[in-house]
């Protein structure tokens, strides 16, 4: 089994990235998978009594999160963990029949063109 990279983060200390195998090793010391746990709902005007707006905003983090973690990745990932990722992130359905190569630069730009359209 592949050892993709990931993000990690700490409530007072700079996110860093680590290979997924290690992460069992910094969840004791206060390192998390998200930085939604440190986030205070508050901080993003967000009333805390309102759980459908917070659920909202997590959800959002989470994300991003996850698309951060896939964009690192891209290079190691074969055809089939593309066309997965794509579909997922951007609702495209890529065609494994070109080489990987092609793919990787494909998911590359969907990433970028995403990317910027939020911006």
């Amino acid at each position: 089994m592949q050892d993709f990279k990931r993000w990690i983060y700490h409530e007072t200390k700079q996110p860093r990235i680590i290979n997924n195998s290690e992460y069992e090793q910094y969840e004791p010391l206060g390192w998390a998978d998200s930085p939604a746990q440190f986030i205070k709902i508050e901080s993003l005007g967000i009333d805390k009594e309102d759980s459908e707006k917070a659920q909202q905003a997590l959800d959002a983090v989470a994300g991003v999160v996850e698309s951060l973690n896939g964009a690192l990745n891209l290079g190691s990932m074969s055809k089939n963990e593309l066309e997965d990722y794509a579909k997922e992130h951007f609702g495209v359905d890529i065609d494994r029949r070109k080489n990987i190569k092609a793919l990787r630069a494909e998911v590359s730009r969907l990433s970028n063109d995403n990317s910027s359209a939020n911006n």
